[in-house]
């Protein structure tokens, strides 16, 4: 099973695509982006011991997402989107929401509704969990 941990802050998402065998995880993939939505982000992708990197403009987290999706899948990590079947997320404020849950409707209004505790975080994350949701539909 591939699962990739997404780590987002206003301007940044980090993430790590590990493969979780039976007996044994490792990583296969660990990539990151900066500046996103201020101009001149760069970002970077590192697959085994192949590094791929670049600046450009990322206007928003969904923008970052798609570039390293499509670096993972050009860089060999994943054959095609579908391959990554779940992608988690340490959110930092879920209002009543506590513990690992699936992202679902009520998950994205109740950090819509605490937006105002966490702006920094929880409108990213949000944006970041609808992305996921559009560009990896079968993920949990």
């Amino acid at each position: 099973m591939l699962l990739l941990i997404a780590n987002l802050g206003s301007t940044s998402f980090k993430y790590k695509l590990f493969d979780m065998g039976e007996s044994s995880e490792r990583v296969l993939a660990q990539g990151g982006a900066d500046r996103i939505g201020q101009g001149g982000s760069s970002w970077s992708v590192t697959v085994g011991d192949q590094r791929d990197q670049g600046e450009q403009d990322l206007a928003d987290h969904s923008e970052a997402i798609e570039l390293h999706l499509g670096r993972l899948q050009a860089l060999g990590a994943i054959s095609e989107l579908e391959d990554v079947q779940a992608v988690g997320f340490k959110a930092v404020h879920g209002g009543p929401i506590s513990g690992a849950v699936e992202v679902d409707a009520k998950v994205i209004e109740t950090m819509n509704a605490f937006a105002d505790v966490a702006p920094a975080h929880n409108p990213p994350y949000v944006a970041a969990m609808e992305a996921f949701r559009q560009k990896l539909p079968g993920a949990k």
